[in-house]
């Protein structure tokens, strides 16, 4: 049976479309997963918390993480923990952040928006 996978990106300063940093086994569909846990809060009638919408925004929306949001992208990960990738995404993470020449992330394609989730507070 064939399978895809998901890509984490790293940007460095002036690159538009990132470099693949690591490439992970999507066979659980990741994406569908988180997506049907906040269908499922909001059919619920519950607020999505700052995790969701984090969350929602790097895995969903496609958007890049700048380097300022890499701890809340982590924090979020972990609260996701039993879904899907996030613990190899985390993983990841936990490297890149020590990276001081890689500005942004984005999982499952290169980006062009940049956000910093600084609204967010986890």
């Amino acid at each position: 049976m064939a399978y895809s996978t998901i890509t984490l990106y790293i940007y460095h300063e002036g690159e538009r479309d990132g470099t693949e940093y690591a490439e992970y086994d999507n066979r659980a569909d990741y994406k569908q997963a988180l997506k049907e846990i906040l269908e499922r809060k909001k059919k619920e009638g519950k607020i999505l918390e700052d995790a969701d919408k984090i969350m929602r925004d790097a895995v969903l929306s496609g958007v890049r993480i700048g380097r300022v949001g890499f701890k809340k992208m982590m924090q979020a990960l972990r609260r996701f923990d039993e879904v899907g990738i996030s613990n190899e995404l985390y993983d990841s993470m936990e490297e890149i952040v020590e990276d001081d020449s890689i500005i942004a992330v984005s999982v499952g394609t290169p980006a062009v928006r940049t956000v910093t989730l600084e609204e967010y507070s986890l």
